[in-house]
């Protein structure tokens, strides 16, 4: 149906003409590049977008690893997956950004982790909204397998074009030489960007960069493609752009979304610290030295904090 009402608004094509074996070869280590990259962007963003999705992020990891593994096996079918990627990327994107926008405007709706009223495992932040007959609770279980299954077919196209690059390789050792070290490659290069506090719009830039190259291989590039991967780049900053509307410093570290406003810090969407007086909230913190004091010792001279 995408492919239909997207064949309305395309150009007739002249059929691409079948890539040479060093261009194939290109594509494994691009795709490999790729897969990896968006994979760990995907991952950040995604924790950061979906309420409570961070504590899963396996989830994520999963799902694209299997997206790509159902590409390579439809390498043979005449379905070209990758001319989807900008409409089934979009799409996940915008379910993320409305299921953001209806947590933290809806204060009536509730997310259930594992059942957070009585937790054997405590996930922090659940407890905020705990889930009862007064709200309308969704169960996680239902947000994580939608976006399992989103971000899956996300990548179905690029798996596609592995799959393909790798049935014209001759020299397998070569094919998965040149695949892994993409892989390598799109990790490092992720890593470098997540260090260098780079924002999602880079993140992104590069991986639709990359699927746009892809496309224009195919001749199937059109104008209506390239719009709607422009449109996903404003999508993954819309988050920081109404943060900074709202009065939020946002900074991306090299593994969180942090968000400051005032005296309080905010973690992928989850309270985090707030800096208040001493005397409204400092007690518990001076439990210990009133029991060392009255205990007869003499004051802490060093302390070591462990955790958050």
């Amino acid at each position: 149906m995408l492919g239909q009402i997207a064949s309305l608004f395309e150009r007739p094509k002249v059929a691409a003409a079948p890539l040479s074996e060093k261009m194939q070869q290109v594509n494994l280590f691009l795709v490999g590049f790729l897969v990896l990259f968006l994979e760990l962007a995907c991952i950040r963003w995604f924790a950061f977008s979906v309420i409570f999705l961070q504590f899963f992020t396996n989830v994520v990891l999963i799902a694209s690893f299997l997206g790509m593994s159902c590409g390579c096996l439809a390498a043979r079918s005449k379905r070209d997956w990758l001319r989807i990627f900008p409409w089934l990327a979009l799409a996940t994107i915008v379910a993320a950004l409305a299921m953001r926008a209806i947590y933290q405007t809806w204060s009536g709706l509730a997310i259930d982790v594992g059942h957070q009223a009585s937790p054997q495992v405590v996930f922090f932040g659940t407890e905020y909204r705990n889930p009862d007959v007064a709200q309308f609770t969704i169960p996680v279980e239902f947000i994580v397998a939608t976006f399992f299954v989103l971000i899956a077919l996300m990548f179905v196209g690029p798996g596609q074009v592995l799959g393909r690059a790798f049935s014209t390789c001759p020299n397998r050792v070569m094919g998965y030489t040149l695949n892994i070290g993409g892989s390598i490659a799109g990790i490092v290069g992720f890593s470098v960007l997540s260090f260098l506090q780079a924002p999602p719009l880079v993140w992104f830039a590069v991986a639709c960069a990359g699927i746009g190259y892809l496309l224009y291989q195919e001749r199937t590039l059109t104008w209506l493609r390239t719009l709607t991967l422009i449109t996903l780049l404003i999508g993954v900053t819309l988050p920081s752009l109404v943060g900074d509307y709202l009065g939020y410093e946002t900074r991306w570290s090299p593994y969180y979304a942090v968000l400051r406003k005032d005296n309080s810090i905010t973690v992928n969407m989850i309270d985090h610290q707030a800096m208040v007086p001493f005397g409204k909230a400092g007690g518990i913190y001076s439990l210990i030295h009133l029991l060392q004091r009255h205990s007869g010792g003499k004051p802490f001279q060093h302390v070591l904090i462990i955790g958050a």
